[in-house]
This record gives C-alpha cells, structure tokens and sequence, in this order.
C-alpha cells in the first residue's frame, strides 16, 4: 500500500507519542481511523472487480495475470486520480 500510494504507515495507522524518552513514534495497528476505513472500502472494491471482470488462474504466470491493485488508479498518490 505505502508504495502504491506513496505514503508511510502513519496514512492508515495512528501514531503514538514517544514512550520513555524514546525519540521514535509508534503506531497503533490495531485503532481505526478514517483513512484505514476508506481504505478498507476500496480493497473490498477492488476485490470485487477483481473477482467479476477478471479472471484468475493459478496455471498462468503471474506476469500475464489480468487485475487491477490499488496502483491501477493510485499511481504513486495518495488519493486515486480523476481522467
């Protein structure tokens, strides 16, 4: 996701403050936030196109496999761009 999207973990997970003097922040994986929801929504989106336009089979390499990821409208950005 961070690649496709060009983000960091923080986009989806939040952050928390630095514990015993430690300079590094963490995350909370497990909290949702607005963006880990939206996110959900368009994997199952991409799922779901996934599995009704496209077809899988496990026979062919994956390289000539035809689907589309979150790259396929994300490109590198943080939110998908409009064409």
């Amino acid at each position: 996701y961070c690649k496709a999207l060009n983000v960091g973990c923080d986009f989806c997970h939040v952050k928390l403050p630095p514990k015993n003097g430690s300079q590094e922040e963490e995350l909370d994986f497990a909290a949702d936030m607005q963006m880990k929801e939206n996110a959900r929504d368009m994997i199952r989106m991409m799922m779901d196109i996934n599995q009704k336009y496209f077809h899988y089979d496990k026979k062919v390499e994956p390289v000539y496999l035809n689907a589309i990821s979150c790259n396929t409208c994300h490109r590198g950005n943080p939110f998908p761009l409009k064409e």
